[in-house]
């Protein structure tokens, strides 16, 4: 038999014909940028590698071949394949899709490189216009330019972020061919317009959180070691902060109630008098509403050498006195229909006075 190392297949390109020779194991190498005048149809070249003892490796020398066609078929998706159907260019170039958090993270921690049309890297203000569009806050125009750097680096795997087939065909069409929105939704069935814009959105919301997760890692290397002796001794306190409030609190609550609280200070504020003077000085019935009751003050137990006879009374506009005499009136009452309650002990002492000394004379 022949000593074969490939066998290689060509044809009209076509998505069911590509699908058929795709599952046969066959790699595509070449697609041929004008199209057929007589059928419309890319000329594509496939090859399948085969096992053969004079080439090392096996048949794994296609892949190299096969990684550089995808490269510049990519770069060209923007001229003469600009308007290829999307699906069927997604097919010939099979990004991967599906990232573990894993893989995600340790290419977050070896950074994630973009590289923008000009050749250098995307700037703050680049990851600023991205952070408002993830955020609703402008509309996506505002990021156009930034979407085939973000394409590009996610079709070659430098962008590590789980995206849906949707998804990606949506960034084919605007990032890779430069075609607009509508033209994706075309590609997608027709996908309205309102559904493409949002699944584009949370495409953008997921590069840019490993890009900013790329960054943060990159300024978190760049920061001094922290000293394990310090961080031992930075420990958490045993009290909470809610613990400790309330005990100061306590604490201020009872320094309060020593100094300002105290028994013998309250005596002062003391009603006198018990139920029966209460009921006498009323007159045997309760007073009308708005009505003031006097009454007379008892002596105070600490109060050593007070004789006189004082008269306790509540500060009231209702309050009235003739004398040494305690008059109420109830509300409304005239001024004169005041009803005398009582008189004080100094009035009936000096009318007792009087009449001794009359007999006496």
């Amino acid at each position: 038999p022949e000593r074969l190392h490939y066998l290689g297949v060509s044809y009209g390109l076509t998505q069911s014909l590509y699908n058929f020779w795709r599952k046969a194991g066959f790699l595509p190498l070449y697609v041929r940028q004008s199209a057929s005048e007589t059928t419309g149809e890319y000329t594509c070249i496939m090859a399948a590698g085969l096992e053969h003892p004079d080439v090392a490796g096996g048949g794994t020398w296609l892949e190299p071949l096969v990684t550089d066609f995808k490269y510049r078929f990519m770069s060209l998706l923007g001229g003469a394949f600009h308007e290829m159907p999307s699906p069927l260019a997604l097919s010939i170039l099979e990004p991967r899709l599906q990232w573990s958090d894993a893989q995600t993270a340790a290419a977050v921690q070896a950074g994630v490189s973009v590289t923008r049309v000009d050749g250098g890297t995307l700037t703050p203000y680049d990851l600023k216009r991205l952070q408002a569009y993830s955020s609703n806050l402008v509309d996506y125009h505002m990021i156009l330019d930034l979407v085939p750097p973000l394409t590009a680096a996610w079709f070659a795997g430098r962008l590590p972020v789980t995206l849906s087939h949707a998804q990606a065909a949506i960034l084919l069409v605007l990032g890779a061919q430069r075609r607009t929105v509508e033209d994706a939704g075309s590609s997608l069935e027709g996908l309205p317009v309102s559904q493409v814009l949002a699944l584009f959105s949370k495409a953008i919301r997921k590069m840019h959180g490993g890009l900013r997760a790329s960054k943060e890692a990159a300024l978190e290397r760049t920061l001094p070691k922290a000293d394990p002796k310090i961080m031992a001794a930075l420990q958490p306190h045993t009290v909470g902060v809610d613990e400790e409030l309330e005990e100061a609190a306590a604490a201020i609550k009872e320094q309060v109630r020593a100094k300002y609280l105290q028994a013998d200070d309250l005596k002062q504020y003391a009603v006198a008098g018990g139920d029966d003077e209460f009921a006498a000085a009323a007159g045997g019935a309760a007073p009308a509403s708005g009505g003031i009751v006097s009454m007379r003050a008892s002596k105070q137990p600490d109060e050593e050498g007070s004789g006189s006879d004082e008269e306790v009374d509540g500060i009231s506009k209702g309050v009235k006195r003739k004398g040494d005499k305690m008059l109420y009136s109830k509300k409304g009452g005239k001024a004169g229909g005041s009803k005398k309650v009582h008189g004080s002990s100094r009035e009936q002492s000096g009318q007792g006075g009087s009449k001794s000394k009359k007999q006496k004379q």
